[in-house]
């Protein structure tokens, strides 16, 4: 006979609600990885466009990707700490709002000199990885945990190469904007998931003064 009490209603729809809410966090730090990930791999098939259309030399049109890649591994270095401190939500939204104001500078700089100063300022999406595995051992069940990193993981390679992908359509159809454009696009949508999806994440410090007021038994 099944079990058909309130409480037993009750359950099923709190283990489903709990189902829902795992899965809306882990695609919202897939999706954020994701902009990580393009952004790391789009610019290369660009580059010989930049060449042509700038007049400029390898050795110049290679500090697109240089610049980013500098400012990237700081950023991967420095962003849990910053989340530590500040919270990892709160970081991962401004990363990628940086990131996308990178973006915006290298479209309306329209020279060779903003897209390699656009593309530092996008290297804060560095931070984005580091973040997200800090986010889902924060805020998933520990059980959920390790597939959420897989899927992160597995985000990260595949927007990687879709990253040339995607350039290279955007190279043919349109011109070289477009690519900082969908970049743009991308990070601005991965912000307001994360703003609307994650949950509040605490700081370190605030984390520290609940275990020294918590109540003992």
């Amino acid at each position: 006979m099944s079990d058909s009490s309130p409480r037993s209603f009750a359950g099923r729809l709190d283990g489903a609600t709990a189902s829902k809410s795992t899965a809306l966090v882990i695609a919202a730090l897939v999706l954020a990885e994701c902009v990580s990930a393009f952004e790391a791999g789009m610019i290369f098939i660009a580059l010989p466009r930049f060449g042509e259309i700038f007049d400029a030399p390898a050795s110049t049109t290679g500090w697109a990707v240089t610049a980013y890649m500098l400012v990237g591994a700081t950023t991967a270095l420095v962003g849990g700490r910053l989340g530590d401190m500040y919270g990892r939500k709160k970081v991962l939204i401004i990363a990628m709002l940086v990131s996308t104001l990178g973006s915006v500078i290298s479209v309306f700089g329209d020279s060779m000199g903003a897209i390699i100063v656009g593309r530092g300022v996008q290297g804060a999406a560095g931070a984005i990885l580091p973040l997200c595995y800090g986010l889902a051992r924060e805020a998933l069940p520990p059980g959920k945990v390790s597939l959420a990193v897989g899927y992160i993981s597995g985000a990260a390679l595949l927007a990687g190469s879709g990253g040339y992908f995607i350039a290279g359509v955007l190279l043919d159809v349109a011109d070289w904007h477009m690519i900082f454009v969908f970049a743009a696009v991308l990070a601005v949508v991965a912000s307001v998931v994360a703003w609307l999806v994650l949950p509040g994440t605490h700081t370190r410090t605030e984390l520290h003064d609940s275990t020294i007021w918590a109540p003992r038994c």
